[in-house]
Parts: structure tokens; sequence; C-alpha cells
């Protein structure tokens, strides 16, 4: 059965999403990329341990090292587990030690001192450099640096292929079952909104509660966003609910202090016909906690939130031009603007929440 690989993008260049992901790929590959028969992989010896050991066609051991970002000092790394190998001479019946041992580097990128190290070093490195593409497909690209031969361009089976941050496993099916009875609502959007949420950290988990009530943060009773799915009548319905910070003053002391609410979104904002409302009346509904039995305490709208939360958080003395003081106020901190539209909304209370949320936890 063909393996599948994750890959990220980080800085405009992909990589394997771990250095094990690496691994399995050169393992599983070795005899295709370098003519190899795979002996053993995260082999101990003497307080080291061998990324890949392999044989070559004349019997001659091989140590692959596998590196997924720049060591300065793999070359030292390398040399002990040549000593701790030929000391103890372990797979006798099947390496020949009378033959040179080969010793192989790959990586993304070597460190400068790593061309020092080999120049003036008695063994023989081979180090190979790697380059993932993908155009057409993936391929792992690899190139012997001694004299800039390319050896091998492998294509590359892919899991998951993540751009810049991390990696999200795809929905659930039963978060695409739920999304597909709502038929009057833009999936796109909301599939966007998880993608945010599960990419703002990494200690932000989706945990299924039912087929339709799905909540973000760091465990089931320590939430910060949760996705739930209704149906009224005949209609499906979609809402998404935010903890939000209050800001009040403390009796005497005149101290900030928030309190968070469990904040509905009006479903409006996921609606894919054009004659929703205007982004700033769209409603927050200020609810008690307990998913499912929930009661409605409060309606606010957006644009009276947003407002409440510039004059606390700014200390302002009065709320007039309050959308610009809040197009600032985004700008400074990195935020989308909410009042641009309802993907910017949805962006803005996302990283807004989850910013205070991880703050709390």
């Amino acid at each position: 059965m063909q393996q599948n690989y994750r890959l990220i993008k980080k800085r405009e260049k992909w990589h394997f999403e771990t250095e094990t992901e690496l691994e399995n790929f050169i393992w599983n590959n070795l005899k295709d990329i370098f003519s190899l028969t795979p002996l053993k992989r995260q082999y101990y010896i003497d307080n080291n341990i061998c990324d890949i050991l392999a044989i070559s066609q004349d019997k001659a051991l091989v140590i692959i090292e596998l590196k997924n970002t720049e060591d300065r000092y793999v070359i030292q790394q390398v040399t002990r587990y040549y000593h701790a190998l030929v000391q103890e001479k372990p797979f006798a019946d099947q390496v020949n030690y009378n033959k040179p041992v080969r010793l192989i580097i790959l990586s993304p990128i070597f460190h400068k001192d790593n061309y020092i190290d080999c120049l003036y070093h008695k063994l023989s490195f081979q180090l190979i450099k790697f380059l993932i593409t993908e155009e057409p497909s993936f391929r792992l690209n690899l190139q012997d640096l001694k004299d800039n031969r390319k050896i091998k361009i492998k294509a590359i089976p892919i899991a998951t292929a993540q751009g810049e941050g991390f990696i999200i496993d795809p929905p659930s099916r039963a978060l695409m079952n739920s999304l597909s009875k709502c038929q009057n609502y833009d999936f796109d959007l909301i599939l966007q909104a998880r993608k945010r949420i599960l990419s703002f950290d990494s200690s932000i988990k989706e945990i299924k509660i039912s087929s339709n009530v799905f909540l973000f943060g760091k465990n089931k009773s320590n939430s910060c966003i949760d996705l739930t799915f209704s149906k009224e009548r005949e209609n499906h319905k979609v809402n998404i609910a935010f903890r939000l910070p209050i800001g009040f003053r403390e009796g005497d002391t005149g101290n900030k202090k928030n309190k968070f609410y469990r904040m509905v979104l009006d479903d409006q904002v996921f609606l894919k016909n054009k004659n929703k409302r205007p982004i700033t009346n769209n409603q927050l509904f200020f609810s008690q906690k307990a998913l499912g039995k929930t009661r409605v305490q409060q309606v606010t709208y957006v644009n009276a939130y947003l407002r409440l939360f510039l004059y606390e958080e700014l200390n302002l003395n009065s709320d007039r031009g309050w959308e610009n003081k809040l197009g600032r106020f985004c700008k400074e901190r990195g935020f989308e603007n909410p009042l641009m539209g309802n993907k910017n909304l949805l962006s803005f209370l996302i990283d807004f929440s989850l910013g205070y949320y991880l703050q709390r936890i």
C-alpha cells in the first residue's frame, strides 16, 4: 500500500512536516533513490541514535543522517555514529566491515561550518541537499554538493500539504454532513473560519461533542469558540459563538476587569443571499454558558459591542468617530477590520476571542 506524506510550507518553501515524515519517505524509497537495502532505522548504539542504517550492493555499511533544518554540528554527530558502529560492528552477518563505511547527510540547507568540517576531516561525507518542488506535482529533488550532480527526482505522494502555519486535518464527515443540510449558507466562509481558528495556535483543538456541536479550544471543559447546527421547522441553521470580554471597573479601586460571555453571532453572517443586513447591524446574542440549554439574556449589535470594547480598551472619553478609531486599532494590532465585510468580521472575532482566551488558559 502506498504511503502518503505530510508537507508544510514555511517562508515560501515546502518542507516535510516533521523529520519523521522525511525519514519515512527516505526509508521507504532507499532502493529507488540510492540503490541501497534498508537495514535498521532509529538504531540505538552507545548513547547515539542513528536515523537510518543501510547496506550497499557490495555489503558496505551506509549511515544516513536526516535533517529537516540546518544543523551546524551534524558532521560531529555522524562522526560519533561512525565510531560506535565500527567499534561494536553490529549486523556483522550482513555487513562487510572491511569495506569503507559510507556517510550520507541529507538536509535542505547546510551551515558554512559543515563545509569547513568536511574539508579537514579524515572521513569522507556525502552532503546531499534536497528541495521540494510542487509543479507539476510534489517532488523531492536531490543534489550532491560535492560535484553539484543531481542524484534523483522522486515524486512525493501527498496526504496533506498545508501552507504557512499548522497542518490542519480536513473537516470530519460529521461536520460536512451537518453543513450539507444548511443549503442557504456559504460553506466556503464557514470552512475558512474553521481553518483560521485551528491555524491560530497549536493548542487550539477541534472537539466534537455531537454531530451538531463542535467546540474549539484546549479541551471539552475549556473552549473558546463553538459551531452549532440546529433545525427550526424545516430550516437548518448554523451559528458560531465566541467567548468575548466585557470590560468593567472594580468598585473603589477603579481597576479595569473583563468578564467573558458566550456571544452567538447572528447567522446572517453566513447567509448566501445578497439582502443580508449591513455588517454593523449583525446581532450578538449574550447567552448562558450551557450548550443546548441556552437562554438569551441580552441582544446587542456588532457595532454597539465594538464601540463599547474600544471605549473600555483604549480608555476613550468619547466614542465619536469610533469607526476610524477601530480602523487604526486593527492596523496597529494586526487585526482584520470587521467593518469591511463578513469575512473580516469573522476573522476579527476569531483572532480577538482566541487572543484573550490564550492569555487566560
